[in-house]
């Protein structure tokens, strides 16, 4: 029996033994706390996150079309400071000529001639034949027409003189 009251001694758990049984306990409670706290809070960024997702293709759309528009406008903005620029420097320097283009203008209409401007007379054979009147043919007329035409001229240190002109 000396050997059975030795094991129930030593089995029985002492007072040492209860605490550390008890803070294991209370610490596998907080641990287990601070877990689902932790799994709570997951779920709902993940339920936020979520949303988020759905609505990242229109966002991307959006920021696309809208990086597509500035670059748009800063192309039309560089256009148009380029062009004021060209004409401030170039003002001053322009010449404005003059080109003339052929136009073909009716003629007054003759006695002679019916509405079609046309001539009816009888052939050796008594047919009725028509011929265009002379009045018919239009006159060549030439018009003027007004262009801008820019020089440029560049002189060089050894005193060669270079010219590049051009018209717009």
């Amino acid at each position: 029996m000396d050997y059975f009251y030795e094991e129930e001694f030593y089995n029985e758990p002492n007072e040492f033994e209860k605490q550390i049984n008890e803070f294991k306990e209370s610490l596998l409670k907080s641990v287990k706390q601070e877990y689902l706290s932790e799994m709570e809070q997951l779920k709902k960024e993940n339920k936020d996150l979520q949303v988020i997702r759905e609505n990242l293709d229109t966002i991307e759309k959006e920021y696309k079309e809208k990086s597509r528009r500035l670059d748009r406008e800063r192309n039309k903005m560089e256009m148009e400071l380029k062009n004021k620029r060209l004409s401030e420097l170039m003002n001053g320097s322009e010449v404005i000529m003059y080109k003339a283009y052929p136009s073909g203008v009716a003629q007054d209409k003759c006695s002679q001639c019916n509405e079609n401007r046309q001539i009816e007379y009888v052939t050796p054979l008594g047919n009725k034949a028509f011929e265009n009147c002379t009045c018919s043919i239009e006159k060549r007329v030439y018009i003027p027409e007004e262009y801008i035409r820019y020089s440029f001229s560049l002189v060089n240190s050894g005193g060669h003189r270079y010219v590049n002109e051009s018209s717009l």
